[in-house]
């Protein structure tokens, strides 16, 4: 359960990947279990229903509701470090990524992206996302997201030409090279390769973030 509900049994199963050394493993419990034909089926209807009118409405009232969220969380985010993306030239987008140890933490994210470089954030999710329930299964269907499944043929497909579109007309994509996301976890974990692998071929530059949390 990736919002609310007890986080006991999630640290407990951190302690034990570590133990493993299973360091890029999920943790969560209660997300949404999809075979593969379910998957599909959530990313055919996904696309398809980006190009309904209904959904530019709907991805209006998702934009603002996190951008209202977003006003609230700002003033005890600091960032640090803004002087190294003077040479990086974004006109071509970028992709960004960051540590995963919260839902929230994608609204770090979003105020460098929005309220400091002045660009639209797009975030790549998880497939099984789709499914969630009720006003987070909204966001996460009409935010501005692209799903990433493990299926080959959707990765070199459909979401390279999708990331590729979106970074072309200058945005800035968040991918979170841990894979799954560690319940308050303060340290780094390994990356996997996705992240900068597609902005090596999409020939945009990566910009390397790391959340800390304070203790307070």
């Amino acid at each position: 359960m990736i919002i609310g509900g007890s986080k006991k049994e999630v640290i407990n199963n951190i302690k034990k990947n570590i133990e493993n050394n299973e360091l890029n493993k999920k943790v969560e419990i209660g997300d949404p279990n999809l075979s593969e034909d379910e998957i599909k089926k959530y990313i055919n209807d996904f696309y398809r229903n980006k190009k309904k009118l209904s959904y530019f409405f709907k991805n209006k009232i998702a934009n603002k509701t996190v951008k209202k969220i977003s006003k609230e969380l700002y003033p005890d985010i600091k960032i640090n470090g803004l002087e190294k993306l003077d040479l990086a030239d974004l006109s071509n987008g970028a992709i960004i990524t960051s540590n995963h140890f919260n839902p929230l933490d994608t609204f770090i994210i979003r105020k460098l992206v929005e309220k400091v470089l002045k660009k639209d954030l797009y975030i790549v999710i998880q497939d099984t996302n789709l499914a969630m329930p009720g006003s987070l299964g909204f966001l996460m269907n009409y935010l501005n997201v692209i799903p990433v499944s493990k299926s080959p043929t959707y990765l070199a497909g459909t979401f390279k030409e999708n990331l590729r579109k979106i970074l072309n007309a200058g945005n800035i994509v968040l991918i979170y090279p841990e894979e799954e996301m560690w319940f308050n976890y303060k340290l780094p974990r390994p990356c996997k390769r996705g992240a900068y692998q597609f902005a090596h071929e999409l020939d945009v530059p990566v910009i390397s973030c790391f959340v800390k949390m304070t203790d307070t």
